[in-house]
């Protein structure tokens, strides 16, 4: 009985994806970590500048409100870009978070 217990247990422990955030392994390597802070603090102003300059632009051109909106549509999708790229240098999975979100778009859309 035991035996059989020690080939589940083995089997389990190898089944486990390979993908797990091993804390360890990103605070042993100091590289990671400037990446990452790279990411965050030289990301997020370049995102804030861009919305900036958009939201002024189309202001000028049309009107406060379209300034708005088309600076939230710059900056939502550069902060998910800037939030999956420091994910995934912190080593997570994204893939079942994809697959997921697209699951989850295309329920919303019907």
């Amino acid at each position: 009985m035991s035996g059989a217990l020690a080939m589940v247990v083995a089997i389990q422990a190898q089944s486990q994806p390979a993908s797990v955030l091993d804390l360890r392994r990103v605070l042993d390597s100091p590289a990671t970590l400037v990446r990452v802070a790279l990411l965050i603090l030289v990301g997020l102003p370049v995102a804030w500048m861009a919305t900036s300059w958009v939201r002024r632009y189309i202001t000028h051109l049309y009107n406060p409100q379209k300034g708005l909106v088309a600076s939230k549509l710059i900056f939502y999708p550069l902060a998910v870009l800037i939030l999956v790229s420091v994910l995934r240098e912190l080593g997570f999975n994204l893939t079942p978070l994809l697959g997921a979100a697209g699951i989850f778009g295309i329920a919303l859309g019907f």
